[in-house]
């Protein structure tokens, strides 16, 4: 069974500490945890643009309650405990904080060829630990690198395909899986 301590540590080694970027692309940040996703889940109900408040509140986001966070909405819907490779799970998580839950649920369903509702139960998990663990990273990182070519702005995608390399080499694969 996967350890989630183990994926967030990789998650917040990535994702870095609190910025504010409020003045020009509109983001506040702390370990990963956006302004807007707060707001999202309804933890903070302003709106427009960052408020004072809203930028202390993410500025103080505390490891707990980031932890929380992280274990809420993305570890445990995703069923990631049940995933028996740490590696895929790792993944999975960090794709899931990067682009929301759904886009890399659906493609770990492609990777085992299940349906890809986006959520993973247990057919998904059933299929993600009968299958080749390293295929189906592979099969899984093919998949957000072919999104990032096409849907990330050119300045961001970098990036991004830098973090899907250090998934890679996390997990022993060769440069060009």
């Amino acid at each position: 069974m996967a350890d989630f301590s183990k994926a967030l540590a990789i998650t917040l080694d990535n994702e870095g500490g609190f910025a504010d970027r409020s003045q020009t692309t509109g983001e506040v940040v702390n370990r990963g945890i956006t302004l807007a996703f707060l707001r999202g889940i309804g933890e903070l109900t302003s709106t427009g643009p960052a408020t004072p408040e809203d930028i202390e509140y993410v500025r103080n986001l505390t490891p707990e309650h980031t932890t929380d966070l992280y274990w809420d909405y993305f570890w445990h819907p995703l069923s990631l405990t049940a995933i028996q490779d740490q590696n895929i799970s790792n993944g999975v998580f960090d794709l899931g904080v990067n682009r929301w839950i759904e886009m890399p649920a659906k493609w770990l369903q492609q990777a085992v060829c299940v349906a890809d509702d986006g959520c993973i139960g247990p057919k998904t998990i059933a299929a993600v630990n009968a299958a080749d663990p390293v295929k189906t990273l592979i099969s899984v990182r093919a998949a957000a690198r072919a999104f990032y070519n096409v849907a990330e702005p050119a300045a961001d995608r970098p990036q991004w395909l830098a973090r899907l390399a250090k998934m890679g080499q996390l997990a022993g694969l060769p440069a060009d899986a």
